[in-house]
């Protein structure tokens, strides 16, 4: 009874609201106080996703802790604090609903009465109550992750694009989760994976693939995953959607029709629309690209808003976007500033290892870091570009898959003929990177382009060949759709979206992705998928933004948050790395081409990731 009535006290006090970090407990015995130190304390760790406002839940007799740190973004209000309850359900929510107004309605429709905010997160807790998960996931349009309790079991969700992550720790006494890797160590020692699958994969991509992290005993919910938890274990689990792709039809490839076009695009000015919605100041992070271009078009032109468009642009770096931004922001009236982003000694491999709490190389998040803290306190919201690419085959990587097509798909035995002919080709040699693809296995194709010229030395690492035949078994006739399926629904959420959280909520910026849209996907599906790669590169969006602006203006080539070329140089001028989890020739081997080809530089990089990830999980080990 005491844990119920404190339950009670906690919901009258904390009420909820979102845009922030969870934090959640899910034991097979009742709550200690030691547990509830420990949630406190890791709950606090998540402070700066969340810097407005703390709130916590508790049923010590069932073993429950909600946390929730709150960066208030839709209806502001104290009566939006969370953790929230509505009919017995209890959540704790990070993230958006964009459609919370129609499911309003919706709700309404059904007498469901009582409705006390103007937010998303009572909203969100009501569907919940009324539709049940499955239903619900399947009406909402959102970035979001989610806990929830309703006194005998626990649910968990992230969005279809995974673009607000969960993890979840399995240890004895229960689970744990969080929006974040690190605050996980509150509760018990993380165990490092040491499978060479593992190393194998983070040597590939540069990254992990969800379920899987650095850790055994640590799982990353997928994008579009939900669980349910009963007694501290999960008992059930799964994905409730997966990315369309489009199919190759078999006639000659036309551009896409007017009408397909015109379809297009209104599900991203819809998009666009819905993102907007905000109770704070929206900015919006503009390259001279195409995609965040589209957005800032849409947003000024369809919507009639003008938002504040910030460009950054790297100290040291000869190629610089930001002029060619500023035009644009001029040719639709939107108000424009410019970033330098300066060198910082504090911008280390060591620093991503903290801000991941695992290994990565990818040092972007350094730029969407200082871009959102350039935002000064002024902004707590940002619209990006994120998405275009991998939502319309935008990435050169596709074209090339696609134009290469016939050989690609020749038998195996033809290929390796094709390839010796042309082997000792030097790296620096276009046709050594066509001579590549054709002596590799089908599996091997798409790292063969993502690690040029380095994956026969990925091949020698021990579990490479099963990790990746595992992971990247041919499921298409065309290869171009098996890259773009698998970078969708999978490298999109694990590499990009993971990155994008956690770098921009590190400053407590929430970063809003209209091409992330259900609605969106599902219409691109429908057409011709060689219509996206046949007519060069972004050819779909570049004329729906050729409605917009000249050409002049949407011919220009987007280069993106580029990390300093200096700061990388002072990474890769130090001795050989020594790394646990791969043999030291091995390592120099590759460090030794360190400075030929970018993929070598990319493969030292994360070898450097996982030299520090070992300094760092020894260290946490010691502490414990």
């Amino acid at each position: 009874m005491t844990c119920l009535i404190y339950g009670a006290i906690q919901l009258i006090l904390v009420r909820g609201n979102k845009m922030c970090g969870v934090l959640a407990l899910f034991l097979n015995r009742p709550l200690t106080e030691t547990d509830i130190r420990s949630a406190r304390t890791a709950t606090q760790a998540l402070a700066h996703r969340g810097p407005d406002d703390f709130g916590e839940w508790m049923d010590e007799e069932g073993g429950v802790y909600l946390g929730h740190r709150r960066l208030a973004i839709i209806d502001p209000h104290p009566r939006s604090r969370q953790p929230m309850s509505a009919n017995g359900l209890v959540i704790s929510f990070n993230g958006e609903i964009y459609n919370f107004r129609q499911l309003r309605q919706q709700l309404l429709e059904r007498n469901v009465e009582g409705l006390r905010t103007d937010g998303d997160t009572e909203i969100l807790v009501r569907a919940l109550s009324t539709w049940g998960l499955s239903e619900t996931l399947d009406r909402i349009d959102g970035m979001f992750a989610f806990v929830t309790w309703d006194g005998r079991s626990g649910s968990i969700a992230v969005d279809p694009f995974g673009e607000k992550p969960l993890f979840v720790l399995d240890f004895k006494s229960g689970i744990a989760v969080s929006s974040e890797i690190t605050p996980l160590e509150n509760f018990a020692r993380l165990e490092r994976d040491l499978d060479p699958g593992s190393t194998a994969m983070f040597m590939s991509l540069g990254c992990y693939r969800a379920p899987q992290t650095a850790y055994t005993n640590v799982t990353k919910v997928p994008a579009a995953g939900w669980a349910t938890i009963e007694h501290g274990r999960i008992i059930a689990q799964g994905r409730y959607w997966k990315p369309p792709i489009p199919e190759a039809r078999s006639t000659s490839v036309q551009p896409l029709a007017t009408a397909e076009l015109d379809e297009l695009h209104e599900a991203l000015v819809n998009s666009v629309g819905s993102r907007l919605i905000s109770d704070v100041p929206v900015a919006l992070f503009l390259s001279s690209g195409i995609d965040s271009s589209l957005v800032a078009a849409i947003t000024s032109r369809d919507h009639k808003q003008a938002p504040t468009c910030f460009t950054v642009s790297a100290q040291g770096q000869p190629e610089d976007e930001t002029q060619e931004a500023a035009r644009i922001a001029r040719a639709l009236d939107l108000p424009h500033r410019s970033v330098l982003v300066e060198r910082s000694d504090e911008e280390t491999i060591d620093e991503l290892v903290t801000l991941f709490g695992m290994p990565s190389s990818n040092t972007t998040a350094f730029e969407v870091r200082r871009i959102a803290r350039a935002l000064g306190g002024d902004y707590k919201v940002a619209l990006t570009g994120i998405g275009g690419d991998e939502v319309t085959a935008g990435y050169s990587k596709y074209e090339h898959f696609y134009g290469r097509e016939a050989w690609l798909t020749l038998p195996r035995l033809s290929r390796r003929i094709a390839g010796a002919v042309t082997s000792a080709l030097p790296d620096s040699n276009r046709l050594s990177l066509a001579a590549l693809q054709f002596a590799t296995r089908d599996y091997e194709q798409y790292l063969s382009i993502k690690n040029f010229p380095a994956l026969r030395w990925l091949r020698e690492l021990p579990g490479f060949s099963a990790w990746a035949s595992s992971m990247f078994s041919r499921t298409h006739k065309a290869p171009f759709l098996d890259v773009w399926d698998d970078e969708l629904a999978n490298g999109l959420a694990d590499e990009h979206n993971l990155m994008y959280d956690h770098a921009s909520m590190r400053e407590s910026v929430e970063l809003r992705a209209p091409f992330l849209s259900r609605e969106l996907v599902e219409v691109v599906a429908k057409s011709d998928a060689r219509a996206f790669v046949a007519f060069g590169q972004k050819s779909v969006l570049r004329s729906i933004l050729n409605r917009y602006l000249p050409t002049d203006l949407t011919d220009q080539p987007k280069m993106g948050f580029r990390h300093p070329e200096a700061n990388t140089n002072r990474e890769l001028s130090g001795p050989v790395p020594k790394v646990e989890a791969i043999d030291r020739h091995r390592v120099a081997s590759a460090w030794k081409h360190r400075k030929e080809h970018p993929g070598w530089a990319r493969i030292a990089l994360r070898v450097l990731a996982l030299e520090a990830f070992e300094r760092h999980a020894s260290a946490t080990s010691v502490l414990r």
